[in-house]
């Protein structure tokens, strides 16, 4: 328990209730694990289509928006397209 307290960073009492949870109730009383930041509008199909909509109409932003949302159905706004751009594009990542 004390290793597990330690790598979760709880003390050790919690880990005992999580044991004591799961031995009366299964794997539904366990704490959900929650996410860093905001979930993703566009997954990562969808974010490649973007970048290769955008990389087709770079001089008009408008067009690129509207057609995402065309071959998506979700509405993402510039900045998020220009997020998305910079981490696919600029930090080598076109590939992922």
């Amino acid at each position: 328990m004390d290793e597990i307290a330690a790598i979760y960073q709880v003390h050790r009492n919690t880990v005992s209730r999580w044991i004591g949870r799961w031995n009366e109730r299964g794997l539904e009383t366990l704490p959900d694990i929650k996410q860093a930041g905001r979930l993703l509008i566009l997954n990562l199909e969808e974010q490649a289509k973007a970048v290769a909509t955008a990389l087709r109409n770079p001089k008009f932003p408008q067009r690129q928006l509207q057609a995402i949302l065309a071959e998506t159905g979700k509405e993402i706004s510039a900045w998020t397209l220009k997020r998305i751009l910079k981490k696919k594009i600029i930090s080598g990542k076109e590939s992922s």
